[in-house]
């Protein structure tokens, strides 16, 4: 079901140039979207240890490493268990806390952005010099047209004399 998703919006984006654009900017954002995605799974990990060794004895939620993933997940969905943490722990719950907060939620969503849009700017100049190129490339061919065009019409020929050789 998924894959025939797929195969029907890539076909669509054949059709609607807006979508090709999304799909190559995707298709070119990818290896920095996956180097940065190991990176971000790192700190994601950190902060699952963080939390089990600080909450992990004193908190059902944070009890178990599972159980930890799954709360430091819902976190990063904005929902906190703020009150166990502090109940745990008061010092070292504001400090995560913060830190998640600024880390996890600003920092990657942030950075998830600005690699999409910072390939999609790649692409729109290249486009933009390559249309530059094409105008270019047009303009000269239409001049020779409209040369050949107005010779036709003053009935002059296109063709080229050969030059006389004076050294026979």
């Amino acid at each position: 079901m998924i894959i025939q998703m797929i195969n029907l919006l890539l076909i669509a984006s054949s059709f609607v140039p807006s979508l090709g654009i999304v799909f190559r900017t995707i298709d070119k954002s990818m290896p920095d979207v996956i180097t940065f995605s190991s990176i971000c799974w790192l700190l994601y990990s950190v902060f699952v240890l963080i939390v089990y060794i600080s909450f992990g004895d004193k908190t059902y939620v944070f009890s178990t490493i599972s159980n930890s993933f799954i709360t430091v997940f819902q976190m990063f969905l904005g929902e906190f268990p703020y009150t166990a943490m502090y109940n745990a722990d008061p010092v070292i719950s504001a400090f995560v806390l913060f830190s998640f907060v600024v880390l996890m939620n600003f920092l990657v969503i942030n950075m998830y952005t600005a690699i999409v849009i910072r390939t999609y700017n790649k692409l729109q100049g290249r486009m933009l010099f390559l249309g530059e190129s094409m105008a270019r490339i047009l303009t000269k061919h239409g001049k020779k047209k409209a040369k050949n065009l107005m010779n036709l019409i003053c009935c002059r020929s296109n063709i080229k004399k050969p030059k006389d050789d004076k050294a026979s």
